[in-house]
């Protein structure tokens, strides 16, 4: 941005990761619309076609903790909305029905652009003090099925919680009553088990991701 303003946009330009963060940047001003998101994964694909030093250099990009800060709350935002939008009350139904939907619309959707980003920026330092830039892939059974089922989960208790204590709060409003009582043990059925913590201590992406949450 400086160099734009000092009027020296064309040597920026002959920068091949130029575009790349100037989309990146954009998005994270305005929003990561579908033609935003077409254009850096058109960009992405292509830097892994050509020399290393391009893919490190756009892997570098999802380092920086303000774009892995926004990718995490698009992450947490967009498994809320899926929480938001059922109507299902029985958190195991509800939970199984958005998996559901996610691996339906798994090959085309934010959520899964997002992760591999952040997937992506976090193999970044491995890369280059290995000198294998090839992107391990990323255990999307383990992943989808495992750590963002886990926080669904949780993301419905917390939507229970709350309309139980909004209910509670009208009732004591009406009664002019004080409420005594204690705060609801947390169920069983979204303590974290060994395979998900685990999982924090292997992946980067899943502490980030769980740090935001």
């Amino acid at each position: 941005m400086g160099m734009q303003k000092a009027d020296r946009i064309q040597m920026c330009k002959r920068d091949h990761s130029f575009n790349f963060i100037w989309y990146v940047n954009s998005g994270i001003r305005k929003g990561f619309d579908s033609n935003r998101i077409n254009e850096l994964i058109s960009m992405y694909n292509k830097a892994k076609k050509t020399a290393s030093r391009d893919i490190i250099e756009l892997a570098m990009v999802f380092q920086d903790p303000l774009v892995v800060s926004v990718f995490s709350a698009r992450i947490i935002e967009i498994l809320r909305k899926y929480v938001d939008k059922s109507s299902e009350r029985i958190p195991l139904r509800l939970v199984t029905n958005i998996m559901q939907m996610i691996t339906k619309e798994k090959e085309t959707s934010t959520l899964k652009w997002c992760t591999s980003m952040l997937h992506f920026g976090s193999n970044a330092f491995r890369m280059i003090f290995s000198k294998n830039y090839n992107l391990p892939d990323l255990d999307e059974k383990e992943f989808y099925e495992g750590f963002y089922r886990h926080l669904l989960f949780m993301m419905v208790d917390d939507r229970q919680r709350e309309a139980k204590e909004n209910n509670r709060a009208r009732k004591d409003k009406t009664q002019d009553v004080i409420d005594t009582q204690e705060i609801p043990i947390t169920p069983t059925w979204i303590s974290f088990s060994e395979a998900e913590t685990h999982l924090l201590g292997r992946s980067d992406v899943a502490r980030k991701v769980f740090c935001t949450s």
